[in-house]
C-alpha cells in the first residue's frame, strides 16, 4: 500500500471515529436534557395536575408563552398522567437536540414562579434551582 492510500485509509477511519464520537456526544446531550425535564416535571407539585402538564422545552431561543391558567376545560388529571402528558411534549423537541444547542426547560402557567419560590409543600425549595443543583452535581 502506498503513503497516499495508507493515509487515505487512515483519514476515512479517523472520519467514521468522529462522526461515532459527535454522535455519542449528542446521544449523551440529549439524555442529560431529558434528565433534567424529567427531574423539573415530577418534582412540581400537584394539585390538579395542570402545572405539572404545562412544562415544555424550546431549542435555541428563549421561550415566548404567555402565562395560561387551566380554565373551565380543565380537569383534574392527577400527577402521573400530567407527568406523562409533559414528557410527552418534551421528548419528540429533546431529541432534535444537537450537541451545541441551548435547551430552555419552561412552563407556561402563571403560578409557576411562585411554585419555583417554595410557595407549595410539596416543593418548598422549588423545582428547577433543585434540578440545576443536582445536575451541576452529577456532571461536574
Amino acid at each position: 500500500m502506498s503513503n497516499a492510500a495508507a493515509a487515505s485509509a487512515f483519514t476515512v477511519k479517523l472520519d467514521a471515529w468522529l462522526a461515532k464520537s459527535k454522535e455519542s456526544a449528542r446521544l449523551k446531550f440529549l439524555d442529560v436534557c431529558l434528565e433534567a425535564a424529567e427531574r423539573v416535571v415530577h418534582r412540581t407539585p400537584v394539585d390538579t395536575g395542570f402545572c405539572r402538564a404545562m412544562w415544555s422545552v424550546s431549542i435555541n431561543q428563549p421561550p415566548v408563552a404567555k402565562p395560561v391558567q387551566p380554565g373551565d376545560a380543565w380537569k383534574a388529571i392527577g400527577g402521573d398522567a400530567a407527568a406523562a402528558l409533559a414528557i410527552g411534549k418534551i421528548e419528540p423537541v429533546v431529541m432534535s437536540v444537537q450537541i451545541a444547542d441551548r435547551v430552555w426547560i419552561y412552563n407556561a402557567t402563571a403560578y409557576a414562579p411562585k411554585l419555583e419560590d417554595g410557595h407549595s409543600k410539596q416543593a418548598p425549595l422549588g423545582m428547577v434551582k433543585v434540578t440545576v443543583a443536582e445536575m451541576k452535581a452529577k456532571y461536574s
